[in-house]
């Protein structure tokens, strides 16, 4: 990222996390004094219905994204106008929340 805009030919990266079963998933990229994060979309996953499901996104200690997730299998957001605060130095944090017991959640991100 350059100034506060988002560069559109920044390279992508992928953040992954499966963790156990019962376990929320996470994703973080630590805060950069020359960066700021652009999120360009979000995918889930549970094995199963899971109890509680949820999605949040934080920046900077802010969450500018929450969503509640009601049912398993797969989901994802892609956003037309990527999710960022374009402040610099600014650490991103992606939760999936746990399931409920006996069951699994997976969690992948692109961001810039």
């Amino acid at each position: 990222m350059r100034n506060n805009y988002a560069d559109t030919d920044a390279q992508p990266e992928l953040l992954q996390h499966s963790p156990a079963d019962n376990t929320a998933a996470v994703c973080t990229k630590a805060a950069d004094s020359e960066q700021f994060w652009v999120v360009d979309w979000i995918t889930w996953s549970y094995d199963d219905t899971p109890t509680g499901g949820n999605l949040v996104v934080d920046i900077g200690g802010t969450t500018v994204l929450e969503v509640d997730i009601t049912t398993g299998g797969p989901g994802q957001l892609e956003f037309n106008y990527p999710l960022y605060v374009g402040t610099k130095n600014e650490a991103l944090t992606v939760t999936l929340a746990a399931p409920g017991a006996g069951k699994a959640g997976k969690l992948n991100v692109r961001i810039r």
